[in-house]
């Protein structure tokens, strides 16, 4: 079957267009992870109402909040930040090996069955990462792979 050039014109320039577009607009799926984290903050902070109901008194509310202070800072001593950087073209048992030996993970094995669960090894972005200890196995993918 010939091709006529107009049609392989056609075609190429066609590819090229949607290249452009997913570099300017990336797909769906990684906003639907961005979408996750935020809703989860705002279903903590609705948590947070419930346990403060408003008729109580100023009091109690100070105190309330004086300890989610004093605990907030307890927990940011307990986890410490680590500077990573990947190089490109890492594969994903090495960026475990590294993060393992970072402190941010236990075990690596842990850290592959859920990358290959989620289908993400190829999707690590190369770059320095600063990341807390003691993140879910899910949030330290998502800041990953973004």
């Amino acid at each position: 079957m010939k091709f006529s050039r107009e049609y392989l014109l056609g075609l190429g320039s066609g590819l090229i267009l949607s290249a452009l577009l997913l570099l300017i607009f990336p797909p769906a799926f990684t906003n639907t992870l961005a979408d996750k984290n935020s809703s989860d903050a705002a279903a903590s902070k609705a948590t947070a109402v419930k346990e403060n109901p408003p008729d109580q008194t100023s009091e109690s509310s100070a105190q309330t909040t004086a300890n989610a202070q004093e605990k907030t800072s307890s927990e940011n001593a307990a986890q410490v930040k680590k500077n990573i950087v990947i190089s490109p073209g890492t594969s994903a048992d090495k960026i475990a090996q590294l993060l393992q030996t970072e402190g941010l993970i236990q075990k690596k094995e842990d850290f592959m069955a859920f990358v290959k669960a989620k289908k993400l090894e190829s999707r690590f972005k190369a770059g320095s990462y600063e990341l807390q200890t003691g993140l879910s196995l899910e949030d330290l993918v998502n800041q990953l792979i973004r």
